[in-house]
């Protein structure tokens, strides 16, 4: 579902789309260390730098 023009969001982590492939991760494993924030998408995302976000390589660090 589009995002309407007016309510565009300020992160991408408030968008439906984000919040739904991110629902089996806690808030606490996004303040890890080794992850810092939601922000930080090469931190579990190995392709992230090269726009590959597919399910099958994302490693969640300790």
């Amino acid at each position: 579902q589009s995002i309407a023009a007016n309510a565009t969001p300020l992160r991408i982590s408030e968008t439906r789309y984000f919040t739904s492939k991110h629902d089996e991760v806690s808030s606490t494993t996004f303040k890890r260390k080794s992850i810092g924030s939601a922000a930080n998408c090469v931190a579990c995302h190995q392709g992230a730098e090269k726009g590959d976000f597919s399910e099958s390589q994302v490693k969640i660090p300790r």
